[in-house]
Parts: structure tokens; C-alpha cells; sequence
């Protein structure tokens, strides 16, 4: 039996307490509650809803920005644009200094010409272009051999960069002089074969020399859109040309004969030397160019699960092989 009984006061407010904290409980757990079917009702979706959104988003492919097909005047202008948030005018703004350029050249033709994997691929390349297109060479000459080919000791020497418009396209380009004063050496022989009256009978052996001396002008590069017929988007391709004032000086030497030699006759050497200028203004004096497809937006970011999968099938396949042997 307790000997000292609790005042009924103090009883009283104990269990007010009680009273008071399982109150504060409740009232906080119906206020959550009652917050969460509020978020429920107007921000969350029901679980029907939520499975049908969640199939659609599987099934469902992005969406393209839409491309608009522009006209050559409607380019203009936005090439217009560009040049204005540059702050570039193409009527004052002053010849460019494109000694960076001339540096990161220099630097990257210096490590070619040591580079004795690249002159390897270069040298069978050419090779396989002289020789390994039969339909192309005449029968009359046969193998072509090179004997010498040697990339210089200098570099090109680009300056006075500016940027205009074309005249005829409107298509905004970048224009640079160039120099380049060297001597790129390749030398050649083969020989004249005589077939009649039956193959072969005779032949003229041939060596020819070709030097570039000095190459200048300017050389024009330029963006240009090209429209596919996929879904009819727009590809770009890196274009450039030669402008027609340029200077190209080649030094050409010939021998020719078995016993008795011929050098350097005057009429083969003006033969060749107008040759290579023809062939060279058809292939990139404007309004002749070389244009490069640049890769899309689709091929670069597109994994090429593909070939990683072959490369590893074969990796795993010549693991095999070497484990069983």
C-alpha cells in the first residue's frame, strides 16, 4: 500500500500530458495524411495512369527539331547574323595574322617526314595507284617503279585571312593567301613497251623527275549545306578550292634509252608540265572543288555496338583457339 498517494492536482496534470501528446501525435499524422491524398489528387497520378504513361514513353520516339530549308538569300542573312554577334565587318575589318596556323603546319608536316610508318603508307599508296589500276594505264607502259620521293625541308606560309561572301552563292568563306617555296621530289621508271607484232617485243626505258618548286595563290574554304533524302535533313561538307591567279611551278627531267641516253627532251617536259596544270585546274581551281562530308549529328553520337561486339566475338574466338592448342 502507498504510504504517500500523488495529489489529485498532480494526477490531473500527468494525465492532461498524456492527453496532450497523443493529441499532438494524431493531429500530425491526419495532417500528413491529409497532405499526401492532397498531393495525390493534384499532382500525382494513379497507378493505371502511371503504367499507360510509362508504356507510351517506351514506345514512343523523340522528336526532331524542325529543319527549315533555307534560300541563298535567307543564308546570307544568317550568315549576316553570325558576323554580327562576332562583331566582324567583311568591308573594314583588317587582314588576319595566320601565323598559329603556319606553326601548328610546320609542326604537323615536320612530324610526318619523320615519321617512317607514314612515308611507308604514302610510298605504297602511290604504288598502288600507278600499278594496281590496269584499266587506267595503257598498255604500252609498263610497271611504274618509284625511285626516289622526298617531302621537302620547308613549310607553307599562309596569311592575310579574311571572310566574304561568295558572289555567285552567297555562302560565307574564308579566304587565305598561301606560299610555298620547296622542292617535293618523286621520281619514276618505267618503260615503253612496243606489242607489235606480238607483245612486248621491245621497250623504251623511261625515267622521269617531278619537282614542285613554288605553289602560291589563295585557297578558299567554305561550309556548305547539302540536302539528303533522308527525312530531308541537311548535311554539311567542308569545301575549299584554289582561286585562279595562283602560281604553280613544277621542274620536270627526263632520260630516256637503253645504250644511248636522251635528257630532258624540251617537248616531253612542256607535254608533262601542261598535263599536271590541266589536271590540277580540273580538280580544284574554282569553279572546281573538293568537298568532304563532315559526320552528322546520328553518326557521332550513334554507339557502334555493332563492331564492338565483332571485335569482341573475335577476340573471344582466337582465345579459344590459342587455349585448345
Amino acid at each position: 500500500m502507498d504510504n504517500n498517494p500523488q495529489p489529485p492536482f498532480a494526477a490531473a496534470v500527468q494525465l492532461a500530458n498524456g492527453e496532450f501528446i497523443k493529441g499532438f501525435i494524431s493531429g500530425q499524422v491526419i495532417l500528413c495524411i491529409l497532405i499526401f491524398f492532397l498531393l495525390k489528387v493534384f499532382l500525382l497520378r494513379n497507378s493505371t495512369e502511371t503504367k499507360l504513361d510509362l508504356q507510351r514513353l517506351k514506345t514512343q520516339s523523340f522528336v526532331l527539331p524542325k529543319v527549315r530549308s533555307m534560300t541563298v538569300q535567307q543564308k546570307h542573312t544568317s550568315d549576316s547574323i553570325v558576323l554580327s554577334k562576332l562583331q566582324y565587318d567583311t568591308t573594314t575589318h583588317p587582314l588576319e595574322s595566320c601565323d598559329w596556323l603556319n606553326i601548328l603546319m610546320a609542326q604537323l608536316m615536320s612530324a610526318l617526314r619523320n615519321d617512317p610508318t607514314f612515308l611507308e603508307g604514302l610510298a605504297t599508296k602511290l604504288d598502288h595507284a600507278f600499278n594496281n589500276n590496269s584499266q587506267k594505264r595503257p598498255s604500252f607502259v609498263g610497271p611504274i617503279s618509284i625511285t626516289e620521293f622526298t617531302l621537302g625541308d620547308e613549310f607553307p606560309e599562309f596569311k592575310s585571312a579574311r571572310v566574304r561572301f561568295g558572289d555567285k552563292d552567297g555562302n560565307m568563306r574564308t579566304q587565305m593567301d598561301f606560299s610555298f617555296d620547296d622542292q617535293i621530289t618523286i621520281a619514276l621508271e618505267t618503260q615503253a613497251l612496243i606489242n607489235w607484232p606480238k607483245a612486248a617485243m621491245a621497250s623504251l626505258p623511261i625515267t622521269l623527275s617531278f619537282t614542285l618548286l613554288k605553289f602560291s595563290g589563295t585557297i578558299v574554304v567554305e561550309f556548305v549545306p547539302q540536302s539528303t533524302s533522308d527525312k530531308g535533313s541537311l548535311d554539311t561538307a567542308l569545301s575549299f578550292f584554289i582561286m585562279e591567279d595562283f602560281i604553280l611551278d613544277f621542274g620536270v627531267s627526263s632520260l630516256l634509252g637503253h645504250r644511248t641516253k636522251v635528257k630532258d627532251l624540251p617537248k616531253l617536259t612542256s607535254l608533262i608540265t601542261s598535263t599536271l596544270r590541266a589536271v590540277f585546274v580540273q580538280e580544284l581551281v574554282y569553279p572546281a572543288r573538293k568537298t568532304f562530308k563532315l559526320p552528322n549529328g546520328y553518326s557521332i553520337f550513334t554507339p557502334k555496338t555493332a563492331n564492338t561486339s565483332s571485335n569482341f566475338n573475335e577476340e573471344a574466338r582466337s582465345s579459344a583457339s590459342s587455349a585448345s592448342v
